[in-house]
Parts: C-alpha cells; structure tokens; sequence
C-alpha cells in the first residue's frame, strides 16, 4: 500500500504530516487482512522520510514498525535547515520547499513570495518546460521580487532568513528532529 499524503504533495512541511502518517500507520497496522501481524514497513524519501521516522517513533505507533527505508532524509531539523539555507552548493529543491514553507516567519505572510518559492521547487522537481517560477516572480512588485531574488542568490540574506525562522519555530524543529526521539 502507498498511501497519498495530500500535503506532502503539496510541499508542505508541518507536524500534521507527522500526525497523518501516525494515523495511516494504525489504520493499516489494524487490518489484519492486509497486515495480518500488525506490523509494517515503511518506505520514504527527501524531508518525509524524517517527518515518517518521527511519526515511527511515536509510542502509540512504535512497535507496529518493522522497518524503515529513509532516503535522502534528515536527522535534525535545524541542522538541515541550517545547511540548506548556508551552503551555497546545498539543493536547490530542498532550499526552495523550505524557504515557501517558512519564510513568512521571517518576512511576516505573503503568500505571492511563498508561491514563487514554491514554484521554483517544483519546476526543478518537475522539471517543469516552461518552468512556472519566472513568471511568477515577474508578476511580483519590485520589492518582493527582490526579497525573492536575495533568498535564491545570497548565502548571507538567507542566513538572516534561517536565524529569524529558527528562531520562530524552536518548538516545531525540536518535534520535527528524529535525533529527539531515538529511545536507546
């Protein structure tokens, strides 16, 4: 079974994600027709492979897991966060999904400049022709346009970025991190 979660194909990055594999887990634990010793594996890649390991690691869930494949996946959240928004080599995807899903605890909402970081996502995993992302930024007033062009080009006005974000969701990075909840 390869259940669909809406909001991962969104791009999204929050804890309801954590709390929906939690509940997939148990719904598919609990049937024994297609689960018959009530545990399972679970397979993921990128940020959600994470975001499964913390879901796993939940005690209501926790011995319904076999196994975990995590690809590409992180340990903790602010250290990721903190490379993809500093190392100018870091990936752009995985820059992009960020900054559209916390820039506004930086820069207050503003859905348009969320949007064209969103786009610029999903045009590289997409590899989208022609891509979304330029147009919606040309449609942006000049000074979103330049936040936007800063948060893609300069390593030290996304570093700010990253400080005021990390700074905003010490609470969410702690609950998002998989190192916080291996039991030993």
């Amino acid at each position: 079974v390869s259940p669909h979660f809406p909001c991962l194909a969104r791009g999204e990055v929050t804890w309801t994600t954590v709390e929906r594999v939690t509940e997939v887990v148990m719904a598919l634990a609990g049937d024994r027709h297609r689960v018959p010793s009530g545990r399972l594996g679970i397979f993921s890649v990128s940020f959600s492979a994470g975001l499964s390991m913390v879901a796993a690691s939940r005690p209501e869930i926790a011995l319904r897991i076999q196994a975990i494949c995590a690809i590409g996946s992180y340990a903790d959240a602010e250290t990721c966060i903190r490379y993809l928004m500093e190392d100018p080599g870091a990936d752009e995807y995985g820059r992009n999904l960020l900054l559209a899903n916390f820039i506004d605890r930086s820069i207050g909402p503003n859905p348009d400049i969320a949007a064209a970081l969103m786009a610029f996502a999903s045009d590289d995993s997409l590899d989208r022709d022609p891509p979304l992302a330029p147009r919606l930024v040309d449609a942006l007033p000049a000074s979103d346009r330049a936040i936007v062009e800063a948060l893609r080009r300069s390593t030290a006005f996304r570093k700010r970025h990253a400080a005021r974000v990390i700074d905003a969701c010490q609470d969410l990075y702690r609950a998002m991190s998989v190192t916080r909840h291996i039991q030993g």
